[in-house]
């Protein structure tokens, strides 16, 4: 038997295991390439911070002001470069895309892409040049309803203004991580197995979908009407501080960065009267049969001058009111004092934010009272020097309407968990007693005197008592360093049932033209929230209610 020399056995042994090798490459390769949709670029692998699926958010009635949906997020290999024909089939994709020059870092793409096109493109042979991160998008409903209150997410799907902002750690469920994924979208390296099926808590607000829609058309009707800048509604319950409806209307609403109803602090002119004779009454400086001389329309005082826009004679406290005289609304603020007059607007909630726990909320105006100047009280007396937001002036006809306590705003119902359970329930929150029950109810009194033959009687709805506060403020002018007698921020508040109140409304106009007394362009679209409040919640006719259920020309 002739021996094979050992260095040739050895030479075959590696020639096969070489042989073996690249064949099994080769079978590798092929079956890459032809396996039904997968490409060779499965094996590349990207990195991408991923977020749970945002939580949506809902109104009380059920109806879903936004919700996020999954997708993908494209970008261009790090040094990849596209042919015409891949570009042009992914312009399809995506028509305003800039193309981006080849790149030491990857390039963005496409911001988002639907889980449908995403799937086709993953299928083509461009997709080795691209990278797909896990994404998803935001989607609003009924966006002017909602624009202001809802707010508007950023690039990195995080609330940057409204609801989305201030309830943005709930709504996330989380901050996110870096993830691993290769080209087909599957999960490679994560904390969480379930990252990209999880989804973040859901907020239910304390708004009335069906409220909201209707008011927010008087609203944009009144604008409409009036030639106004802008216009602002708010309902809420006075007990519970939970607001039913929050809408602004006009041509700039829906491209707003903030929410004007708190944010935006006006002189609210006579509807503040509300606070000046409240203080009187409080501090027993005057009861409602007091008489006061209006000086026939005109009030010259210490070099100053105020005007009523008609000319009274006398009038009861509870006249000055009805009828709204500046004139009568000053005296009654010189009797109280200052010290009084200022305790009493802060105690009603001025010059401090309501806490609703929405961004940019402001305090409004109330100076300290070492900063008040010799007029300042006869000013601030019918609401001059002193600025509120329309929550700010909500939240105080509440305090007539609930007995006199400062009630807490509140936007939030719930927080829904991702599992369908209640993750939180708000609360109401009383802050102080304002004033007592006993004044609280003979200044509701003398609203309910407005709305009867006073100067809020456009607004009055036969068969339910109504109490309620008319407001003309003229703006001032910052240029002309005086009040302008052509621009007025015009508002009706006011509140019902009168014997047991429910809801407080609040319906406010930014420079109206033509007309501009709060009691002629606030009228309209006032009367008819009361309507629609009537007809969802079934209030019946008269002074008092049951507690709420789900739906079923010369005036100041």
């Amino acid at each position: 038997m002739i021996k094979m020399p050992q260095s040739n056995a050895r030479f075959t042994i590696v020639s096969i295991f070489f042989i073996a090798l690249f064949t099994a490459l080769g079978v590798r390769i092929i079956y890459l390439h032809t396996a039904e949709k997968t490409l060779i670029t499965a094996g590349r692998r990207a990195f991408g911070r991923v977020k749970k699926l945002r939580g949506s958010i809902v109104t009380a009635d059920g109806d879903i002001i936004a919700s996020s949906i999954r997708g993908k997020r494209v970008f261009l290999r790090r040094g990849e470069q596209l042919t015409a024909q891949e570009k042009t089939l992914i312009s399809n994709l995506e028509p305003n895309l800039r193309w981006p020059e080849k790149s030491d870092s990857r390039q963005l793409l496409i911001r988002f892409l639907s889980p449908e096109d995403a799937k086709m493109l993953m299928r083509q042979p461009v997709a080795k040049k691209l990278e797909f991160i896990p994404a998803q998008e935001r989607i609003y409903f009924d966006e002017a309803v909602y624009a202001p209150l809802c707010g508007f997410t950023n690039y990195e799907n995080a609330g940057a203004a409204g609801v989305e902002f201030g309830y943005n750690k709930e709504l996330e469920g989380g901050q996110g991580e870096i993830i691993e994924i290769d080209a087909t979208g599957r999960l490679l390296l994560s904390n969480d197995p379930n990252m990209l099926h999880a989804g973040g808590d859901s907020v239910k607000l304390t708004i009335n979908g069906r409220l909201q829609k209707l008011l927010y058309q008087e609203i944009d009707s009144a604008v409409g009407r009036y030639n106004a800048r802008g216009g602002y509604g708010i309902v809420m319950e006075p007990h519970t501080g939970k607001i039913l409806a929050s809408v602004m209307a006009g041509p700039d609403a829906a491209n707003l960065l903030k929410n004007p109803l708190i944010a935006d602090a006006m002189e609210p002119g006579s509807t503040f009267k509300i606070v000046t004779i409240a203080a009187a009454l409080e501090n027993g400086v005057v009861t409602p049969e007091d008489k006061f001389f209006c000086e026939n329309g005109t009030f010259e005082f210490a070099g100053i001058k105020i005007n009523d826009h008609d000319p009274y004679g006398w009038l009861s406290a509870s006249d000055i009111i009805k009828f709204s005289s500046n004139i009568g609304a000053s005296k009654i603020g010189s009797l109280t004092g200052k010290h009084a007059l200022y305790k009493t607007a802060r105690d009603f909630g001025f010059g401090s934010p309501t806490e609703v726990k929405l961004p940019g909320e402001a305090r409004g105006l109330l100076k300290r009272i070492d900063r008040w100047d010799n007029h300042s009280l006869l000013y601030i007396s019918f609401g001059q020097e002193i600025a509120a937001t329309p929550l700010q002036m909500a939240q105080s006809f509440a305090v007539i309407a609930n007995g006199g306590v400062l009630v807490k705003p509140r936007i939030l119902d719930s927080v829904i968990a991702a599992n369908g359970k209640k993750a939180h329930k708000s609360k109401t929150e009383k802050i102080r007693r304002a004033i007592s029950k006993k004044t609280a109810d003979t200044v509701k009194e003398m609203l309910f005197q407005v709305m009867e033959g006073g100067t809020g009687e456009r607004a009055r709805v036969p068969g339910w008592e109504i109490c309620g506060k008319t407001g003309t403020a003229q703006k001032f002018d910052t240029k002309a360093g005086k009040y302008s007698e052509k621009t007025y921020f015009s508002s009706l508040g006011g509140f019902f049932p009168k014997n047991d109140p429910r809801f407080v409304i609040f319906i406010a106009l930014d420079e109206p033209q033509e007309y501009y007394y709060g009691g002629i362009v606030g009228a309209t679209a006032f009367q008819r929230t009361v309507k629609a409040i009537i007809d969802i919640y079934g209030v019946p006719p008269g002074g008092s209610a049951a507690a709420p259920q789900r739906a079923k020309k010369n005036e100041t």
